[in-house]
């Protein structure tokens, strides 16, 4: 198996952390990741984007012309990556952001309101992490809801954050359940 996986928003939206978050568990099962940020001038509040690639398999190069998975939080990102989804991909967008239409028709889409979903939880922050619900209730052969739970413990101290992550991963699993 391998994955390759496009994030894009705006900075601040939390897609660096999405990313890392991707490839550390990918790490913690055993896979072999690569995390491939985008930095510069986008963080500045323009289009912010990495690639997460995870295989059962060394990896031997982090380029992605074709992703097989994107998560796309905002209009802008979608403008310039859309074009660039493999046929078949799976394209998780922001539907609170996105204010046009998927032209795409080969690949598969799940608009999720992540920054209402977000605001549910009580922290417009983790809306990376209903997205990432989301994908691993849609995806579960890429990772595993326990690995992603053990990740966001490592990474928050015990607290407000931590629960507020935990609710947002299950909001997420929630959500794209109940589109199936």
């Amino acid at each position: 198996m391998k994955v390759e996986i496009l994030l894009s928003g705006f900075g601040g939206q939390g897609v660096m952390s999405l990313g890392k978050a991707l490839a550390t568990a990918a790490l913690m099962q055993g896979k072999h990741p690569i995390y491939f940020p985008s930095y510069g001038a986008e963080v500045r509040g323009g289009t912010a984007y990495c690639f997460v690639k995870i295989s059962d398999e060394t990896i031997g190069s982090p380029l992605i012309e074709k992703p097989d998975i994107a998560i796309i939080l905002n209009q802008p990102s979608l403008d310039k990556f859309e074009k660039d989804l493999k046929t078949s991909c799976l394209l998780i967008a922001n539907s609170d952001l996105i204010t046009r239409k998927i032209v795409r028709k080969d690949i598969e889409v799940v608009l999720a309101p992540l920054n209402t979903i977000a605001l549910d939880c009580k922290n417009s922050k983790v809306a990376n992490t209903v997205a990432l619900g989301i994908l691993i209730a849609l995806r579960p052969q890429l990772l595993k809801k326990e690995t992603i739970l053990k990740f966001l413990e490592q990474t928050f101290p015990p607290g407000e954050l931590l629960e507020q992550n935990r609710e947002a991963l299950n909001k997420g699993i929630q959500y794209a359940l109940s589109k199936k």
